[in-house]
């Protein structure tokens, strides 16, 4: 699991989150949401948002961000 520090605090369920925590994605992860990225011939990098969006719930553990609307404090 990776810690990355938040520039600025979001608010979660009336608590501060300062600091995301989360996973590598396993095999068996990548195999049912897919790559979250392609890209095209001329090398640029096109993001697949919904594959990436499927993996935050899983990845992030039990970090309640993304089950809710947070906004920026």
């Amino acid at each position: 699991m990776k810690s990355i520090a938040l520039s600025k605090p979001i608010q979660v369920h009336n608590n501060k989150v300062t600091v995301l925590r989360i996973q590598e994605p396993t095999f068996d992860q990548v195999e049912k949401y897919g790559i979250p990225f392609s890209y095209s011939e001329r090398g640029d990098m096109r993001l697949d948002t919904r594959s990436a969006l499927s993996y935050l719930p899983e990845l992030t553990g039990d970090t309640p961000l993304l089950r809710t609307t947070a906004s920026a404090t």
